[in-house]
């Protein structure tokens, strides 16, 4: 799952609770479905009004699990991988491995990136904690780093990815996270499911395929909504894997367009198909196009 709040879903007439709700509710189907689901969500903080995604998803296995053994369903066991992006997962203690206890899902650790700082120098102890806040230049890059590295990982040890919501703005690398989860899977021939209905991230995916051109997908609008975005690309010059790479992500995907989605995408649904999915803001059309996808293949 690629997904996180969608900062324009009122443009598209839902509000944030609308976003959260149906999440629930794909969520649910697929688990129902019995296939397990990955994420790389944090285990601490909330969205909106104390939500916050991963949480939710353990909180639907808990409470669906006699459901699905009611329905002759596949049983809910370890039906969540959640892998922690480093630095993220430094601050996690007692509190969050209680979470992974008993049956509900499955911890992996986010790789830590190679990198020419120590946790230390990046990320100070403040008492038992350490301050996190991608506040300068190196630890927005560090974050950067991390984050994609936890992104490859889901992306390898998935079958395929659903892709809704997503920030523009106000995250802690240096591009938009579900943009670059979208880019990993389409470049390496990974089935993608866009529901592009709820805005954000995912929209802009959509666009992009179907023809449209996204003022985001250049230097000029990320310097500007990113703070320290240029400092932070260039605080460690021998690296240039951050250099132009949302316009080189957007130039790639823009460059698909006009091409039959199904055969982009390899997800099992046609071109018709993927276009009515990319609009549709109803849970169970959209949970019902993911299945009839994933059992085509």
């Amino acid at each position: 799952m690629s997904i996180s709040e969608s900062g324009d879903a009122r443009r598209y007439g839902l509000s944030d609770l609308h976003l959260t709700a149906l999440s629930d509710e794909i969520h649910l189907y697929l688990l129902l479905a019995g296939l397990k689901i990955a994420y790389g969500g944090a285990l601490t903080g909330s969205f909106p009004q104390g939500y916050n995604f991963t949480l939710r998803l353990f909180d639907l296995v808990r409470g669906y699990s006699k459901l699905a053994e009611g329905v002759s369903a596949q049983p809910l066991t370890v039906a969540v991988l959640n892998v922690a992006p480093w630095p993220l997962r430094l601050n996690y203690g007692d509190r969050e491995w209680a979470l992974f206890d008993g049956e509900v899902a499955r911890y992996q650790e986010g790789p830590r990136p190679d990198l020419p700082w120590s946790d230390d120098d990046l990320f100070p102890l403040h008492g038992e904690k350490r301050n996190l806040a991608a506040d300068n230049p190196r630890k927005r890059y560090a974050w950067a780093h991390g984050l994609t590295a936890m992104r490859q990982s889901i992306t390898v040890c998935s079958q395929a990815r659903l892709v809704l919501g997503g920030k523009m703005t106000g995250f802690a690398g240096l591009v938009p996270g579900v943009i670059e989860e979208a880019w990993m899977s389409l470049n390496q021939g990974q089935p993608v499911y866009l529901a592009g209905g709820f805005g954000g991230a995912a929209r802009a995916v959509c666009d992009l395929l179907r023809g449209y051109e996204r003022k985001e997908f250049n230097e000029d609008w990320i310097g500007l909504n990113v703070a320290g975005y240029t400092d932070a690309v260039g605080c460690f010059p021998a690296d240039t894997t951050r250099l132009n790479l949302l316009p080189r992500i957007g130039s790639e995907i823009a460059a698909l367009a006009g091409e039959d989605l199904g055969k982009v995408l390899k997800n099992g649904l046609d071109d018709s198909e993927n276009r009515e999915l990319m609009a549709s803001t109803d849970a169970r059309q959209i949970t019902e196009l993911v299945l009839r996808g994933v059992g085509r293949l």
